[in-house]
């Protein structure tokens, strides 16, 4: 899967991130708005939450997030490493 970069209005801002959660990769980067980051989330989970409200009630479960934002490398609070001193 390419990495998808999003045009910004600061150039150089990565405030924040698309991160794919089964292979843990960040798969779009560029977003100076927290909101656009979530439109490019849903866009990236439309499929599969299709497929999750095609589902009886009872099976389903959670409604599944396969896609999440996070804080990108110029994120004001952004950490490069974890609590457990791994790198992120």
């Amino acid at each position: 899967m390419a990495v998808i970069v999003n045009p910004v209005t600061f150039p150089g801002q990565d405030i924040y991130s698309v991160k794919d959660t089964k292979v843990k990769k960040i798969v779009a980067v560029g977003f100076d708005n927290k909101m656009d980051a979530k439109d490019k989330r849903n866009e990236l989970s439309k499929d599969i939450w299709e497929k999750w409200k095609k589902k009886d009630e009872k099976d389903r479960g959670p409604k599944p997030l396969p896609y999440i934002v996070v804080k990108g490398e110029d994120h004001p609070k952004h950490r490069l490493y974890t609590r457990n001193g791994e790198k992120n």
